[in-house]
């Protein structure tokens, strides 16, 4: 049986997808994070656990109209049972820590749709906080260059569709959602190669 850090070169792979107040890692607030990693079920990549918080925007952030109205956050709103961003990433921390400790991995890898801006955000709120996170800080595996190299497409609703995986345009741009879609759609291509390699 495989074993997922050895198909990782050594890294457990989690899915990650953030919401923002805007696209500048330094002024704008991370407000959702939603994250699963990855794990093996009779040599076949499927979707783990998840990691989902909805985080309250850092002191002095700013707020971009059209970033907020395309992620439907409110970020005021009683029900959203925000969290401090230190706080978030503590709790992340170890959702992160517990996994690479089970598989014996060195660390994340970090996958996701445009991965590296998700990336930048976390790595500002490690800047904010001094909490260290135990992911590659460059190398992350992006599924819109996966779905280039299986169908040609690098949006993900695309992508989806030609996968045949269900997509519910009214619940995109929120974290959970997005994050669990990108998750199964890694999975697919992933299986798709670890399938054809088993035959070669």
């Amino acid at each position: 049986m495989r074993k997922i850090k050895k198909i990782f070169n050594g890294f457990l792979p989690v899915v990650l997808d953030c919401e923002m107040s805007g696209v500048n890692p330094a002024q704008n607030a991370l407000l959702e994070i939603a994250a699963f990693h990855l794990d093996l079920d009779q040599n076949q990549l499927v979707v783990g656990p998840a990691f989902h918080q909805h985080v309250i925007g850092f002191e002095g952030a700013m707020y971009n109209e059209k970033a907020m109205k395309v992620n439907g956050i409110i970020p005021d709103h009683p029900l959203r049972f925000a969290i401090e961003e230190r706080v978030m990433m503590e709790k992340f921390q170890d959702f992160l820590h517990q996994r690479i400790r089970e598989v014996g991995a060195k660390r994340a890898i970090l996958v996701g749709h445009n991965i590296h801006f998700d990336l930048n955000f976390l790595l500002a709120c490690q800047e904010r906080t001094g909490i260290e996170l135990p992911i590659h800080h460059f190398c992350v595996i992006d599924t819109a260059t996966l779905g280039v190299l299986m169908f040609h497409e690098t949006v993900l609703s695309k992508i989806l569709k030609k996968a045949k995986i269900d997509f519910d345009q009214a619940q995109a741009h929120g974290a959970l959602y997005d994050a669990q879609k990108t998750a199964e759609v890694a999975c697919y291509i992933f299986n798709h190669f670890l399938e054809n390699k088993a035959k070669d």
